[in-house]
């Protein structure tokens, strides 16, 4: 199993059993987005240590590759359409540092992935845009917003209350150990994992020749 933590949050885990439903019919599009302030992210390390600098494996796109999964898990397999990033120079870093990521999903869902660690402030949101409404999710709010026909509020699913962050990990560790246990398959097998690393390094690639 590839561990993707994000799947058992409930804001991504609600979208996903919205999705499901049909909640909002065809879907024709999404906007996924994660921004954040490394410096901040490990205040007890030198940011410029760790594994976010390198240029081999680190930078906003591998880093911050969760809504890439998100993206694969909620719409299906795609390709990169379209990919561009900015170097993290204003952070002394010689990796990617902002990126803007246009999919392609064999559904026909056009979604795009904008992915960042130079933002200041913390912001991860995801838009769905259906033909029968609107899913909005803002992880600072804690609720999934749903939009009618009408484009009018039609009511929203709130994150339990006092929920906390490390109750995904939990959650994760659990699904893992019953797979395990149960001899299941996991909700994030190596091959679906390989298949998010495969759009990160072409979204890379592509950014560096653009």
């Amino acid at each position: 199993m590839v561990a993707c933590n994000m799947r058992f949050h409930p804001g991504p885990a609600g979208v996903k059993r919205l999705l499901e439903q049909g909640c909002v019919g065809r879907v024709f599009a999404a906007r996924l987005q994660c921004g954040s302030y490394l410096p901040r992210w490990r205040p007890w390390q030198d940011y410029r240590q760790s594994y976010s600098a390198s240029p081999e494996w680190g930078g906003a796109i591998l880093d911050c590759i969760h809504e890439i999964d998100l993206a694969l898990w909620y719409f299906g397999p795609a390709r990169v359409s379209g990919a561009a990033h900015m170097p993290a120079v204003e952070l002394g870093l010689e990796t990617d540092s902002l990126a803007e990521i246009l999919l392609k999903h064999e559904t026909g869902v056009l979604s795009n992935v904008h992915l960042n660690f130079i933002q200041r402030d913390y912001r991860r949101t995801c838009q769905v845009i259906g033909e029968n409404g609107t899913l909005f999710w803002d992880y600072e709010d804690g609720r999934i917003l749903i939009y009618g026909p009408d484009g009018k509020l039609q009511g929203s699913l709130v994150q339990p209350p006092g929920w906390e962050v490390n109750q995904m990990y939990v959650a994760e560790l659990q699904h893992f150990l019953q797979a395990v246990q149960q001899t299941q398959p996991t909700s994030n097998s190596i091959a679906d994992g390989w298949a998010t690393l495969q759009v990160a390094l072409t979204a890379r690639r592509m950014g560096a020749e653009s």
